[in-house]
């Protein structure tokens, strides 16, 4: 769960505020899925970020059986269908189900009319294969398991294979001129052998340097550790303590707001000497969102080779046109078409509006889909045409 926390943690501030998310939690007593109410943008500040994850469960929650068993999946399908339309989302959805290794689901699951697109994530291999069932084409989901003592804290681990799933699912269920991806602009990796820990009383101290960007769009900072950590801290070059979200007690993570960031900063690490061994592993990951620098790609088609334009008999000029942002379609665009119609008078010009409606014939319908637009142009004797 751990692992599934840090995932979603740095899914989340990835998204960015074009984005709008919710998180729902359903408990093993059946009763009603929690939620924070209707869909709110990505979050984008630390207080925000801490409000998302606070429904999410934690590994000592799970322990003492606050979470798992049995739970209304109807419950959570209806909540979060709710939460969709209750923010004015009638397309253009996505519902992910982060499941447990054994969660139930039953046939009659399988034949729920589902205005989002249905995404499931498994937590490990032996899940019902009825969890596949539930999830569109395409949309189903594993996590692999892999022995707690592989890789290092942080990206190397489940956690990082939990983000990347979040990605992918979203990327396959909207369409958003944003990317929420994050791209890694900084950190360090530190195995402290015992010379290198100070000693003091009941605890060992861990110190060590973090240079920062400067930050354009904010910044994540993630410490992990594979030890339980008493006391974290991060001071910043004018020597202003940064204020830190502790997770869990292996995992704290802040967000340097636009702006902020930008030299050298000390991070302190405090453990009870008798929890550690050595070398004792921490590492800190510092992410940006990934930069959005493709611009919206216009991509035009016409049926040219069967057209022609001087013979009255020839078939229409089909035009149609693909938009597209960061290589996905951006759904609900306006595209517009000039033709200039060339004469001895000169030329003229006449605008007409790409419509999605499929209404260009068959063989056009079965190019047709979301993010495309597409016009028929006929005259009778049609004018040579220049297409801009």
């Amino acid at each position: 769960m751990e692992e599934v926390r840090g995932g979603v943690l740095r899914w989340l501030w990835g998204l960015g505020e074009g984005v709008r998310v919710g998180v729902v939690a359903a408990y093993r007593n059946s009763s009603y899925p929690l939620t924070l109410g209707p869909l709110l943008p990505a979050p984008t500040t630390a207080a925000q970020l801490e409000d998302e994850l606070t429904l999410l469960p934690s590994s000592v929650e799970i322990e003492n059986g606050a979470y798992g068993g049995v739970f209304c999946l109807d419950c959570v399908l209806d909540e979060a269908a709710k939460m969709l339309t209750g923010s004015g989302v009638l397309a253009g959805g996505g519902l992910l189900v982060l499941a447990a290794c054994s969660p139930l689901v039953h046939p009659s699951h399988l034949s729920r009319p589902n205005t989002a697109t249905l995404h499931t994530l498994a937590l490990c291999p032996s899940t019902t294969p009825l969890l596949d069932q539930l999830a569109r084409l395409g949309g189903a989901w594993v996590l692999p398991m892999s022995p707690p003592s592989e890789g290092r804290p942080g990206e190397a681990t489940g956690e990082q294979r939990v983000a990347d799933v979040l990605t992918a699912a979203t990327q396959a269920a909207f369409a958003f001129p944003g990317d929420p991806r994050l791209t890694k602009v900084g950190g360090v990796e530190v195995a402290a052998r015992r010379g290198e820990v100070e000693s003091s009383g009941p605890y060992s101290t861990v110190r060590g340097h973090l240079t920062l960007p400067q930050a354009s769009d904010g910044l994540l900072i993630i410490i992990t550790t594979q030890h339980h950590a008493k006391i974290v801290e991060v001071t910043s070059p004018s020597g202003k303590e940064v204020d830190l979200v502790r997770d869990s007690s292996q995992r704290f993570w802040a967000v340097m707001e636009q702006g902020g960031g930008g030299g050298n900063f000390t991070y302190t690490l405090k453990f009870l000497a008798s929890s550690v061994t050595f070398p004792l592993p921490i590492a800190v990951d510092v992410y940006a969102r990934l930069p959005n620098t493709e611009g919206v790609t216009v991509t035009l088609h016409t049926s040219n080779r069967e057209h022609r334009a001087l013979e009255p008999g020839s078939p229409p000029l089909v035009v149609w046109a693909r938009v597209t942002h960061g290589g996905r379609p951006v759904v609900g665009a306006r595209v517009v078409l000039r033709v200039s119609r060339l004469s001895e008078g000169g030329a003229a010009d006449t605008t007409v509006e790409l419509l999605d409606d499929g209404n260009a014939g068959e063989a056009v319908c079965r190019q047709v889909r979301s993010g495309w637009g597409l016009a028929r142009l006929s005259s009778s004797p049609p004018p040579s045409s220049l297409l801009s």
